[in-house]
């Protein structure tokens, strides 16, 4: 288990002088850390794979099989953030 000192650190470490990319690599993180997922299955996630009603978001991991995890509070806001900014 990491801190909440650590989160902040790795948070933090995801700052870029653009801010999308910001908010991108901070829903990563979030999204790694609150529902443990695989640096693949982030990479391999669409749109409409995620249930921001239900919570949740349905990943294809290793062998293409699916599975549905659970979208933490956090990773919801960075991800609703990060797509509001593509969505005007």
């Amino acid at each position: 288990m990491l801190s909440s000192a650590e989160i902040q650190y790795l948070l933090d470490s995801a700052k870029f002088s653009v801010l999308w990319l910001t908010t991108r690599n901070k829903a990563i993180i979030a999204l790694m850390l609150d529902s443990g997922i695989r640096q693949n299955e982030v990479c391999t996630l669409v749109k409409k794979e995620l249930d921001f009603d239900r919570g949740a978001l349905q990943v294809t991991g290793k062998v293409s099989k699916d599975r549905l995890v659970p979208l933490g509070y956090i990773s919801k806001m960075l991800l609703e953030d990060y797509l509001s900014q593509f969505l005007h």
